[in-house]
């Protein structure tokens, strides 16, 4: 007999319709994307962060290409008004992204730190060293920016990650998944 796959109603919370359905990931699925990216993780913390911004530029520019129907999904998901979806959501994640790609190599960048007159012939510094497979878990109250801020300090930083979106959210979860296939990063960084 075949298994059916459960599903989630997405209702757009302004008319009570529903407006989206999407499966649930079960949970060898979801051992399968903590796998893909476990071993994807070695190949996008050795790249670098200068090439990490450009996947992630490639990210942003994709946003700038879909923003009007980015915003729209979120407002027929979420319920904001459009303006709103589009300012404290879309241009808001694409902030953080500027300032990542623009400014990402400098904040990872190894680090000097003084010790001062008491140990003149000492050195000591800062590195930072990516960690490893991330979960991030967003609410539904900023479906966009929210997880877009946490998957851009991500990437940025080496990590590869499985997302999570508020079921009650799920098409905007949606469009950052095909967001993220869209910008071509490599297999298995993100899920």
């Amino acid at each position: 007999m075949p298994t059916t796959t459960a599903q989630i109603e997405v209702i757009n919370p302004a008319t009570g319709e529903n407006i989206f359905n999407i499966s649930l990931s079960s949970q060898n699925d979801v051992k399968e994307k903590v796998k893909k990216a476990r071993e994807a993780f070695s190949v996008w913390s050795s790249i670098g962060v200068e090439k990490r911004a450009q996947y992630i530029k490639n990210i942003y520019d994709i946003i700038i290409k879909k923003r009007e129907h980015i915003a729209e999904i979120i407002t027929k998901n979420n319920g904001k008004p459009l303006a709103e979806s589009y300012l404290t959501e879309v241009a808001a994640a694409l902030q953080v992204m500027e300032y990542f790609i623009n400014k990402g190599p400098q904040v990872f960048a190894d680090k000097n730190i003084p010790l001062g007159p008491f140990y003149p012939t000492r050195k000591s510094f800062m590195s930072y060293e990516p960690l490893g497979v991330m979960a991030i878990i967003e609410p539904w109250n900023f479906p966009f920016y929210l997880p877009l801020s946490a998957i851009t300090k991500t990437l940025i930083a080496g990590n590869t990650f499985v997302f999570k979106p508020s079921s009650v959210v799920a098409m905007v979860g949606k469009e950052i998944e095909d967001i993220l296939n869209e910008a071509n990063l490599p297999d298995g960084v993100a899920n």
